[in-house]
Formats: C-alpha cells, structure tokens, sequence
C-alpha cells in the first residue's frame, strides 16, 4: 500500500487528506524487472567479449565488464549507462564509428572489422558483429 497524507484548509478549517493506492502490481513488476536486469547482467559478464549497446541519442545502454575494462585500458576513459560514447583519438575514427553506430540504429546487422596497435602485442585485429535490436543475424 501506498499511502499519502497531506494538511490543507478547506472553507476555513483544518484538514487532512490521506490517499491509500494499491501498489502491488507496481511492486511484482518491479521485482520481475529486477530479476531480470540480474540474469542480463550475469550472462553479459560471463564473457570477456566486449558488449554494449547504444540508443538513438548515442549514449550507453548497457555494457559488461569486460567492455567497460576495455576502454579504461585502450582509451583511458570511463563509461556509464545514460552517458555519451567514448571519444575517438582521431577525427578520422569518430567519424567511423559514428558511421558504425548510424548503420546499427538503422537496422542493419553488419561487421565491424577494426585493428589496434597493442603495445605488449603489436598490431591486433577485431571482427565485431552489430546486431541491432530485434536483429538476430550479423
């Protein structure tokens, strides 16, 4: 139950009006979200694959462990769910990615094939495949 009091004046004189909602509706849907924002975070972080998700704004929806690590060591930046997208180190990538991004929000599953110079490995490659949201193919 949810209950609310509050004090008022009404045609001169002091009252009190309390209101009493139901909530437990409210509440079981709550508790069924919980569990499952739970069970995604735990199949998420049972990987060391980097995975996010973007909304149309271009801000973080989601992202594991592993991924937030990954750009800590290679970008030397912290990420946060609601926050904007990393910055690249050159305009050249931000417009890549942004590129990347633009194809995903469309709808279009594709790969995304990048390298990175690493400094204890030398030159990495990465196929990332984009699978947008109700896609279930890349």
């Amino acid at each position: 139950m949810d209950i609310r009091t509050f004090g008022t004046h009404y045609k001169g004189r002091e009252v009190e009006i309390v209101s009493i909602a139901d909530v437990t509706d409210k509440h079981i849907a709550f508790e069924a979200l919980s569990r499952q924002e739970l069970l995604l975070n735990s199949i998420m972080n049972s990987t060391d694959d980097l995975i996010w998700a973007v909304d149309d704004r271009k801000h973080y929806t989601a992202f594991n462990n592993a991924f937030r690590d990954g750009i800590r060591m290679f970008k030397n930046q912290d990420v946060h769910v609601g926050g904007p997208l990393v910055k690249g180190d050159t305009e050249e990538e931000i417009n890549r990615w942004n590129e990347y991004y633009e194809r995903s929000l469309a709808g279009e599953a594709h790969m995304i094939e990048e390298s990175i110079e690493l400094e204890d490995v030398g030159l990495a490659f990465s196929r990332l495949p984009s699978t947008p949201s109700g896609s279930t193919s890349a």
